[in-house]
């Protein structure tokens, strides 16, 4: 079985890409709680049988809602894994926030850019720019499109999920690596993600790996 996580902001298309891949008929509303529960059915393609788990969307990694961490927490709980990160054609860049944060979890991912406009002015060759630049597979498609979403099928028969080699930097990342690198870490979660996560005073991340007050205190005079 190969389990996928559909993981994207709320409103790129997400749950219409969940029914599109399996057929099923989750809600597609808009409201709040939508999706307060993850929602997973399996799909089958040639001789290969996949597992899609659709996550409530999130803007984050770093939970303001009770929806967005039942996402971050499943992931976190399900690694190593592989992700589908769906973002809107026509909000690419406040999308992108997600889809860098993910990339630095260091797991297999794909991206799917929603085409959710008939005057979408985002193009194949945009796409395989940024693919390029994120370091992973990018498909635009429209996820209401049999036939397009069948191209995605396709991507995933054959394992078109990649670790991004790309590096983002941060400031002080890297004295943050150096305080918290002796922690025992029991989450799964590289180094790298850890820092980052810490830097923004995740509560989750900060509950996951205990610092003591001196440790606190040198990462707080790094952020001054």
């Amino acid at each position: 079985m190969n389990n996928i996580l559909l993981i994207g902001n709320p409103n790129t298309g997400k749950s219409t890409l969940f029914n599109s891949l399996t057929g099923a008929n989750a809600h597609t509303g808009n409201w709040h709680g939508v999706t307060v529960e993850q929602t997973s059915k399996e799909f089958k393609y040639l001789d290969k049988t996949f597992s899609i788990i659709d996550l409530p969307g999130i803007y984050s990694m770093s939970p303001i809602s009770f929806e967005e961490r039942v996402t971050v927490e499943y992931v976190y709980s399900h690694l190593p894994c592989k992700i589908i990160n769906i973002v809107d054609a026509n909000n690419i860049y406040r999308n992108l926030y997600l889809t860098q944060e993910l990339l630095r979890l260091k797991i297999p991912m794909l991206l799917v850019i929603n085409k959710t406009s008939n005057n979408c002015l985002f193009d194949g060759k945009m796409a395989k720019r940024l693919s390029e630049s994120l370091g992973i597979d990018a498909i635009l498609i429209d996820v209401k499109n049999k036939t397009e979403v069948l191209k995605l099928k396709e991507k995933i028969y054959n394992n078109c999920f990649k670790i991004s080699n790309q590096n983002y930097n941060y400031f002080n990342l890297e004295n943050i690596i150096n305080i918290i690198k002796n922690k025992k870490n029991n989450t799964k979660l590289n180094l790298e993600y850890l820092a980052l996560k810490i830097a923004e005073n995740d509560d989750i991340i900060l509950n996951k790996i205990k610092l003591n007050a001196e440790e606190l205190q040198q990462i707080n005079n790094l952020k001054n």
